[in-house]
């Protein structure tokens, strides 16, 4: 009886627990090596140039922001829990929002509802081209509507003022600020003004766009669809496959290798190239097998994340000038 009373009374709480939970699992033993993958493609400086040359363009805060937490998923419990407390608390805020904007609305609902962002968002971080700026820059928008004052008329002259100097620090996601006024919808007998006065936030958001094209070297497009919220040069970390095997020499857990390529022939053939290394340290091939991997050099650098693990793959065999060229391929 307790616990069921105890669950009644704090199931809200349980329920951001769970997907705390959910996601802490997900990033630290179903993938860890997408958080491992994100970390190795940057390189974050703690100097005063790194910052000013983020903060010279539109969404240059977040950006940094991100950078900044990725710098940590060089430990994947860091990376994982990292994840698990930005969208837990992107869920939290989002319940919040919704029961501002909706007070009389179902509550049980508007918490499922709170759910998607999140969800839609922990997706998203799935794909290696989008990166962490876009969690982020939502998770600063979401934020900065949480600050906002609760008299309609503050609340009007605050947004329009965060509008582009939001755009300036976390980029188009201070969109949500436009769309966030139209809870005022409810209000039977101002719905047109709450039209009006969303259009034009958003049309001062498509101002501030514009205008800073004018100041920094990024096309119209990739301003508007957020500088770093997609990666520029697509595909550049490499497979699923590539991720995982990388992962795997970077632990030099070489019986996983080997039983992983029995279950299913690597595509790769930096894949395949680690899976003979790992078979040679588990005394399952000679001298003369593993030399195979040596051939062609040049077509097997195919992502990034091949020729990080050949350059490792080489330093294991003792060319210390390959490794380095294969490093150099990944810079």
């Amino acid at each position: 009886m307790k616990i069921r009373q105890f669950i009644n009374a704090y199931w809200q709480q349980l329920l951001l627990l769970l997907m705390a939970v959910a996601v802490f699992c997900f990033w630290g033993y179903a993938h860890p090596e997408k958080v491992v993958a994100r970390e190795a493609f940057q390189m974050f400086l703690w100097n005063g140039d790194y910052f000013a040359d983020r903060m010279a363009v539109p969404g240059g805060f977040a950006r940094y922001c991100g950078e900044f937490l990725v710098q940590f998923f060089k430990f994947i419990t860091f990376g994982a829990a990292i994840y698990a407390l930005l969208f837990t608390s992107i869920m939290w805020f989002s319940w919040v929002l919704l029961k501002r904007a909706l007070p009389t609305f179902n509550q049980t609902v508007l918490l499922v509802l709170s759910f998607l962002p999140s969800v839609f968002l922990w997706y998203l971080a799935c794909n290696m081209d989008v990166a962490t700026t876009l969690q982020v820059a939502v998770f600063l928008a979401l934020a900065l509507m949480l600050a906002l004052p609760e008299k309609r008329f503050m609340n009007l002259i605050c947004s329009l003022v965060m509008i582009p100097v939001g755009y300036w620090l976390i980029g188009p996601a201070v969109i949500l600020l436009a769309f966030y006024h139209l809870r005022w919808l409810r209000d039977k007998g101002s719905r047109m003004r709450t039209v009006l006065e969303s259009t034009a936030m958003i049309l001062l958001l498509a101002s501030s766009v514009i205008v800073s094209s004018k100041f920094v070297p990024y096309s119209l497009e990739e301003l508007a669809k957020g500088v770093d919220y997609v990666m520029v040069q697509r595909n550049k970390y490499g497979t699923d496959e590539e991720m995982k095997y990388d992962y795997l020499l970077r632990l030099r857990n070489w019986e996983k290798i080997v039983d992983m390529s029995y279950k299913e022939e690597p595509k790769s053939q930096a894949c395949r190239n680690v899976v003979l290394l790992a078979k040679y340290y588990t005394k399952r091939c000679s001298d003369d097998e593993l030399k195979l991997s040596l051939q062609h050099p040049n077509r097997v650098l195919t992502s990034g994340v091949a020729a990080m693990m050949m350059s490792d793959h080489y330093l294991h065999m003792g060319f210390t000038n390959m490794s380095q060229r294969a490093a150099f391929e990944v810079m």
